[in-house]
């Protein structure tokens, strides 16, 4: 899994950002295609603090409480 999560943190996926920040659910949509545990952060919002504070990078040891 941790191979697949650089592919969805390049720049070009950084429009997802804006998106991510007023609708959560629909960054996951496509997202979920690549891993159904990015569906369960976005959905928690935990993806969308990750992207913010990393710059669109979703690490695999992402704490759910952090």
């Amino acid at each position: 899994v941790g191979s697949r999560l650089p592919n969805l943190g390049v720049l070009g996926k950084a429009e997802y950002l804006s998106l991510e920040f007023t609708h959560p659910w629909i960054s996951a949509l496509p997202l979920q295609r690549i891993d159904g545990s990015i569906l369960f952060w976005a959905t928690t919002g935990v993806v969308s603090r990750l992207w913010a504070a990393r710059g669109v990078h979703v690490p695999v040891f992402a704490p759910t409480g952090t």
